[in-house]
């Protein structure tokens, strides 16, 4: 808030002093001195930790989107935007496409280019949760979609728009497509595999 936006550090503080209270609050309720039917049933607890986890860590990646400056590699990647294409020499063009898509909504700067992963975190947790609960259950989906949300390279692929981004994504959508055609025997979802 000080850096990004410019506010005084001493109201800077209070939404983080805010934010803190309730972490601790829900923690203590849930996990330090959880009520007689939480202590019976972990599966509550066990779904209001991934949730956590997983809004902190897509609060993160949206806090410092654009906040570093751009590397080589994404600036390499917007001047392919300045030459549209349906291939380039070295990589495929989706994530050309995804900058210019940024760039051109939101401008030739950090938070421009790197703009597709607003998008592309949430889709990529999303296939995880599906992944995981069609495989098991609910509880279970979740802690799947925790997992890939707390895993240091996929908190990259937020701050960073790379090849890894997209490819993170389409490769989770395509586990879920191609579980949901083979296991389940949806002919439809071989129509999302290969999208993805």
């Amino acid at each position: 808030l000080t850096d990004g936006l410019g506010v005084v550090p001493w109201i800077a503080i209070l939404p983080a002093v805010g934010l803190t209270a309730v972490i601790n609050y829900l923690g203590s309720i849930f996990y330090v001195f959880p009520a007689r039917d939480a202590e019976n049933n972990p599966e509550t607890r066990w779904r209001m930790a991934a949730l956590a986890l997983i809004g902190c860590s897509l609060m993160l990646r949206w806090l410092y989107l654009g906040q570093a400056e751009l590397i080589f590699d994404e600036m390499y990647y917007w001047t392919y935007t300045l030459h549209p294409a349906l291939s380039y020499l070295d990589h495929p063009p989706l994530t050309a496409w995804l900058v210019w898509l940024g760039s051109s909504a939101f401008g030739d700067n950090a938070f421009g280019v790197r703009a597709a992963t607003l998008l592309l975190g949430p889709a990529s947790i999303v296939f995880a949760y599906l992944f995981t609960r069609d495989l098991y259950d609910k509880t279970r989906g979740l802690l799947g979609a925790m997992l890939v949300a707390v895993v240091p390279a996929w908190l990259a692929t937020g701050f960073l728009m790379t090849t890894d981004a997209a490819a993170t994504t389409a490769w989770l959508a395509a586990l879920y497509f191609l579980q949901r055609a083979l296991i389940h025997d949806r002919p439809g979802a071989w129509i999302g595999a290969g999208v993805a």
